[in-house]
């Protein structure tokens, strides 16, 4: 990377260096905030908790059996923490229950490997890609210690939150406005 820094780009630090934040389309941010809302309308006043973008996520928290680099945080588009000891003012401690993605031309392919890899490992137990372009979600659930059922919904479809009993997200709310 070089010394000079594009003063039209957002940047963040991770490990020490100053990285790009990735720019997101339109269709992700409306994705984004109608899928969070339907998200925290549902879990308002319950025991689970929905955070977003800027609340880091320490995955690997005091464990000591991984790499230095697992010990980065990471930062969800959305995510579901249901034990409130997870969570303090600055992070939350450990793998949330439920995890959302929403995938980007610009990082799909991070998502879809790297993220997928690192949520599994870490136990995350419910993981979406939500790809806005295609209108798609691909929901991977955990069984014993890997996502190993994964199913893919569409534009109409409606979508149980298998974390959340009794949440059903309907995707026709999620895309409507693209």
């Amino acid at each position: 990377m070089s010394n000079v820094l594009d003063e039209e780009k957002r940047y963040e630090l991770q490990d020490g260096v100053l990285v790009p934040v990735k720019e997101v389309s339109y269709a992700h941010a409306r994705v984004h905030f109608n899928l969070g809302e339907m998200l925290n309308a549902f879990s308002r006043g319950k025991t689970c908790r929905l955070l977003g973008t800027t609340f880091p996520v320490y995955l690997f928290y005091g464990r000591e059996d991984v790499p230095t680099e697992y010990k980065r945080p990471v930062f969800p588009d959305l995510m579901v923490v249901c034990n409130p000891e997870q969570l303090d003012r600055a992070c939350c401690k450990g793998a949330p229950d439920f995890v959302v993605e929403i995938l980007s031309e610009s990082d799909r392919n991070h998502d879809v490997d790297q993220k997928f890899d690192l949520y599994e490992r870490a136990g995350v137990r419910e993981y979406w890609m939500v790809c806005p372009e295609v209108k798609r979600v691909f929901v991977c659930e955990r069984v014993d210690s890997r996502f190993s059922e994964i199913r893919v919904y569409r534009e109409k479809d409606k979508v149980p939150v298998l974390v959340l009993p009794g949440c059903v997200i309907d995707l026709e709310q999620v895309f409507g406005d693209l």
